[in-house]
């Protein structure tokens, strides 16, 4: 028999993910994990899915009854704790990979770190990582999660406006996480737009006014593009705020311009907030197809996070062309490399683990803010992110020669 038919006829590797059962996804799967899976089902693999319910120990008798029913070559365990369940079990060896939250706390970077010096091999999304774990394994690799490429569409920026029904005098941010999450920092970002309507250029560009002038005559949105340097001439249409805050004065002068401005609030919008003419918009509850869409339509993708792994968000928006802008933490600044339309802020600590913010934090935050908003294009982030080998199908081709370097 040639070899060609011999390997036709060669089964499928089959590999058994194993990850922490999830009530808030419709499939109770990580997106992350469910990703990963499908793209090594593409390139060939039979997958199939353990999730950890309850105790990580006692989860240990349902994993083996799985094992002798699917037969897997190999076990991949996502997240250090599922490593204990998937370590546990002496049947099949086991691929680890770590996803930065193994770190926040001491109790789970020790017993996870320390199961898995008893994996085959283990995985870092980001060196950040490896560098942190107590415990480091000796045979590991540095391969971030895939991006799913043709899930992020490429798409005109005013069309996804138009299905959006976004305004297209407005600057939109799409926030990379839900409001509410501390780690991903929201304040700062909302600190930074409330501070942009208070710099000082912004008071000398209305000083010139007479009491006579028109806000809207003298400082139109067309006007101030050609005429003024800072962001806010740029993006803040007084028409808006002149409605949100009417004056009995039919004549407006600087002093009432500049007070008008400073009594700003934020307003609840559909998906988000807006503050003057700059509106955030948070990624909680959107689906795929919802974010990305978001995405082709944004100035701007807002990722000041105090923490992150390799943040799949990012990428994804990169991946659509989107500027973006982030804390200098985990791989952002590989990411980015040196491409324009993308904006790192400082990191005080000078480390990628965490970011915290000293009293400089807020004007970096401000500059760089006023600079991306400014940016008229889109970026090459899509091309970038296929030249660092990030897509699902490359990550796939990655992990699939560590599997066959364990079972051969």
């Amino acid at each position: 028999m040639s070899s060609g038919r011999r390997r036709n006829r060669r089964k499928k590797m089959k590999i058994l993910e194993v990850s922490r059962y999830k009530k808030e996804y419709s499939d109770n799967t990580l997106p992350f994990v469910l990703e990963q899976g499908e793209s090594l089902r593409a390139a060939g693999c039979e997958v199939e899915y353990f999730l950890v319910r309850g105790n990580y120990i006692t989860a240990v008798k349902a994993l083996k009854a799985k094992i002798r029913e699917f037969k897997p070559d190999v076990v991949h365990a996502h997240y250090g704790l599922s490593a204990i369940t998937a370590e546990l079990q002496s049947l099949v060896p086991v691929v680890t990979t770590f996803h930065n939250g193994e770190t926040h706390r001491w109790w789970v970077n020790l017993l996870s770190s320390l199961f898995t010096l008893r994996a085959k091999h283990v995985i870092y999304v980001a060196e950040h990582i490896h560098q942190m774990v107590y415990f480091k394994a000796p045979n590991y690799s540095i391969i971030p999660c895939g991006v799913t490429m043709e899930d992020c569409f490429l798409m005109d920026k005013a069309e996804a406006r138009k299905k959006l029904s976004w305004d297209a005098d407005k600057k939109y941010i799409m926030f990379g996480g839900a409001f509410s999450n501390t780690r991903k920092n929201y304040k700062l970002l909302r600190s930074a737009i409330e501070e942009l309507y208070n710099q000082k250029n912004y008071k000398k560009n209305t000083e010139s006014l007479s009491d006579t002038d028109s806000i809207s005559t003298v400082l139109t949105p067309q006007s101030t593009h050609k005429q003024a340097s800072g962001l806010l001439d740029d993006s803040l249409r007084y028409t808006d705020i002149d409605a949100q805050y009417p004056s009995n004065d039919s004549e407006k002068n600087t002093k009432n311009i500049y007070s008008t401005a400073n009594t700003l609030k934020w307003i609840p919008v559909e998906g988000g907030e807006q503050y003057g003419d700059i509106v955030c918009i948070e990624m909680k509850g959107l689906s795929r197809a919802e974010c990305v869409l978001r995405m082709c339509a944004c100035d701007l993708f807002a990722l000041p996070s105090h923490s992150e792994g390799s943040p799949q968000a990012l990428k994804e928006a990169m991946a659509c062309n989107c500027p973006c802008l982030a804390t200098d933490i985990a791989d952002v600044r590989y990411l980015f490399g040196e491409d324009p339309g993308h904006w790192i802020l400082r990191n005080p600590r000078k480390t990628h683990d965490r970011w915290d913010g000293d009293e400089n934090s807020l004007n970096d935050m401000v500059r760089l803010l006023k600079e991306a908003l400014a940016f008229e294009g889109r970026t090459k982030g899509r091309q970038r992110i296929l030249e660092l080998e990030l897509s699902n199908e490359q990550i796939a081709k990655r992990i699939i020669r560590i599997y066959e370097d364990i079972i051969k």
